[in-house]
């Protein structure tokens, strides 16, 4: 019997297919020959939520003139996540929070 283990974190993100692809081979201790097999073994990575959303600019700077209408759009921000899990929007701030509006689409 042989035990399989990790040596290192395996990242969902980075490999190609979310896959590992080895073979394990086995050989007897036979005498006057020693025979052998061989196994292919896939190990398929699952997803964990591991990454903080990505801004697609780390600062915004905005100009608005104060005599813009209620509901006027006035930036876009976007963001993602690389593990790919939806992204939603908040604000800190009691000043953003009452005169700032968020609207989101898809």
């Amino acid at each position: 019997m042989m035990e399989c283990g990790t040596c290192r974190r395996l990242d969902y993100d980075s490999i190609v297919d979310h896959t590992y692809n080895f073979t394990i081979m086995a050989t007897d201790n036979g005498y006057p020959v020693s025979h052998s097999g061989s196994a292919m073994v896939r190990v398929s990575v699952t997803n964990v939520n591991d990454e903080d959303p990505v801004f697609m600019q780390a600062v915004e700077h905005i100009l608005v003139s104060e005599d813009a209408m209620p509901n006027t759009v006035i930036h876009v921000v976007q963001a993602y996540d690389p593990d790919g899990d939806d992204v939603t929007f908040s604000f800190t701030g009691k000043m953003a929070q009452a005169c700032i509006c968020i609207s989101t689409s898809k």
